[in-house]
């Protein structure tokens, strides 16, 4: 049985969801394991909306507010079952892929171990996290942590191999919007990267 609560999953992983919409998923994601792999399913959308030609998303603004996001996320649905079908979008022909940054961390009171790697999209950023050293079949989230002040529940997980585990993910702000990503399970902080300041 589809629990009821994955219809709020869409907006959510593509940063969407408004302030209540968040927190009622934040609430209820430790609890659910059907909708945590329903949103580890969906991480790639973000990067999948990204190969979206423009003239596709009306309306559509280099960095998108949360009100457009809700239009181009039915765009994003039509998008990911035409790729299933084999119809491809078209590639960014002569352009060259934008730079990763890398960044990395340990805690050696809990043992975790992370990278990640932070690639610029026009709407934020795309993170590949790959992690080793969690405590097994226990619930995890990566918290993406801007320079404003703002905070994003960008993945969630549980932890099937002590590593290393790699976890899409994405965040709203741009790279170098952002100040740290945290590794956390539901009682504990087990290891936080900080984003250098941009030069």
């Amino acid at each position: 049985m589809t629990c009821p609560m994955t219809v709020h999953l869409g907006v959510y992983a593509l940063g969407a969801a408004d302030e209540s919409e968040r927190q009622l998923v934040d609430a209820h994601l430790p609890d659910c394991p059907q909708c945590r792999a329903e949103l580890a399913a969906l991480a790639p959308l973000p990067g999948l909306l990204d190969r979206v030609p423009a003239r596709m998303l009306p309306g559509r603004r280099t960095r998108p507010g949360r009100r457009s996001w809700r239009a181009a996320a039915a765009v994003t649905a039509a998008a990911a079952a035409g790729i299933a079908a084999g119809l491809w979008l078209a590639p960014r022909g002569g352009h060259a892929p934008p730079p990763t940054l890398s960044l990395s961390a340990a805690n050696p009171a809990t043992n975790v171990r992370a990278t990640a790697a932070l690639t610029a999209t026009s709407w934020g950023t795309s993170i590949e996290l790959r992690v080793r050293g969690v405590p097994l079949n226990q619930p995890c989230r990566l918290i993406v942590r801007s320079r404003s002040g703002g905070s994003e529940v960008t993945g969630f997980w549980d932890a099937w191999a002590t590593g290393p585990v790699t976890v899409p993910a994405s965040a709203g702000w741009l790279p170098s919007d952002i100040t740290s990503l945290q590794i956390a399970t539901r009682s504990k902080t087990l290891v936080t990267i900080t984003a250098p300041r941009p030069g």
